[in-house]
């Protein structure tokens, strides 16, 4: 497991985003640290992931989008994210 900063986290009742910074990081680490984050959401039906290296970057290692169950997944990912279990991640990692 990669270490991580937690930078620009948002949270409302029913979603949220955060960035997590980890210098160095590989595409499977990300999508690692992506894991670990969501294992810690609590009451949001819809959660952006997003894994850089620097704070400072424009572009990302990975980007998660979680979702809590499969009406979520159709109210905020519209229909994107499919699963047979729930909570599901989708990732998207350019590089891979």
């Amino acid at each position: 497991m990669p270490d991580y900063t937690i930078a620009d986290q948002e949270e409302s009742d029913a979603t949220g985003s955060v960035t997590l910074v980890s210098p160095n990081v590989t595409v499977d680490e990300a999508i690692a640290a992506i894991r670990d984050y969501a294992e810690g959401i609590d009451g949001q039906l819809h959660y952006e992931i997003t894994v850089v290296r620097s704070q400072s970057d424009s572009e990302y290692v990975c980007r998660g989008k979680w979702v809590k169950d499969e009406k979520a997944a159709e109210i905020y990912g519209s229909g994107q994210v499919v699963s047979d279990t729930w909570p599901a991640i989708d990732t998207d990692c350019p590089d891979s």
